[in-house]
């Protein structure tokens, strides 16, 4: 089993990973997968698991939206998360949807050739569809702020979408990059844009009609998969020539200087899954999840950690809802851990 090394700062910490011994159950139970599966923890346990096929998820209080077989939104009643419950469903959607982001008693769902579908969630048994419609060629729901949804393209746009009336989405602003955009993350005040050649972009979205950029810079390290910003930090999940996959922690408090603070070494590439309190939770995508202390942004401290052992597939997303960690496998699968 290969070493994976996790080290916050200058201090050190090497973990063996370890294999399980015990196969996994086909089915959507969520007491049938054993602790074994494991092959290191820390302060995090295994709840379950659930469901299979499901494109997409987000959380909405006690409730699982899934997007399933990238056709259909469906409602899962997660207050007993040791026992979903699937409370409701739309049709089918003729064309591939793969992307949910919710707010207030929607969801937005984009892809195909209808790229932007509303989703009134009030009655958890009947959601509604209040609109459908294609405002953003190829456009991607990438992320919210306040009203407002913000849709890339497969280019080199970043489009800004009023929802204020969600059965009326309209277009309010624009921001034309110059290379083709690689990711996008919504954090903060700043849409953080990554292109093809490892270039950040900062572009300030306080007001959605005039975007703008703040700050571009190169980075210092051979790749860029991901940003976010914590506490006026930039958080860039990077590979190095000479370290492997990690954090590059920067101080924005100048943001036309980044300056660096620290580097974190991961086990895989890390993407934020969410911060609750403080705490900062990653997904890494070949081991499983990271919990990190951010009281101080600038040197976080790993606190916690769930790997997963190599029988389990590639990781593609993670949300946290209260002391919740769900995390969606490569298959479809849904894993719950607790911190």
């Amino acid at each position: 089993m290969v070493k994976k090394i996790l080290f916050a700062l200058l201090s050190l910490a090497i973990f063996i990973i370890g294999a399980g011994c015990e196969s996994r159950q086909p089915e959507a139970n969520p007491t049938a997968t054993p602790a074994e599966a494991v092959a290191e923890m820390e302060n995090v346990e295994y709840v379950g698991q659930w469901g299979e096929a499901i494109s997409d998820f987000a959380i909405l209080g006690d409730y699982l939206l899934v997007i399933q077989d990238a056709k259909q939104l469906r409602v899962v009643d997660v207050s007993d998360p040791a026992r979903p419950v699937v409370t409701g469903e739309t049709a089918a959607y003729a064309e591939p949807t793969w992307i949910v982001t919710v707010a207030g008693s929607y969801a937005y769902l984009a892809g195909g050739g209808v790229n932007l579908r509303v989703v009134e969630l009030t009655d958890s048994a009947h959601p509604i569809e209040v609109a459908a419609i294609s405002i953003v060629p190829a456009g991607r729901c990438v992320g919210m702020r306040g009203a407002v949804a913000y849709m890339r393209d497969d280019s080199r746009g970043l489009w800004a979408v009023d929802i204020a009336d969600p059965a009326h989405p309209v277009v309010v602003g624009f921001y034309q990059m110059a290379e083709q955009v690689n990711t996008t993350t919504i954090s903060g005040d700043y849409a953080i844009l990554l292109d093809l050649s490892n270039q950040v972009w900062l572009v300030d979205i306080t007001d959605p009609a005039h975007l703008s950029e703040a700050a571009s810079f190169q980075g210092a390290w051979e790749i860029t998969y991901a940003a976010n910003m914590i506490g006026g930090y930039l958080y860039a999940s990077v590979h190095w020539w000479d370290m492997g996959q990690g954090l590059e922690i920067l101080n924005l408090s100048n943001p036309s200087e980044p300056g660096e603070e620290s580097a974190v070494q991961t086990p895989g590439i890390a993407r934020l899954a969410g911060v609750a309190g403080r705490y900062a939770y990653w997904l890494i995508d070949i081991a499983g999840v990271l919990v990190e202390d951010i009281s101080d942004p600038a040197q976080p401290v790993a606190v916690g950690h769930y790997y997963f052992d190599e029988r389990f597939e590639w990781l593609q997303g993670a949300q946290v809802n209260g002391e919740l960690i769900w995390v969606r496998e490569d298959d479809g699968r849904l894993h719950i851990l607790r911190f």
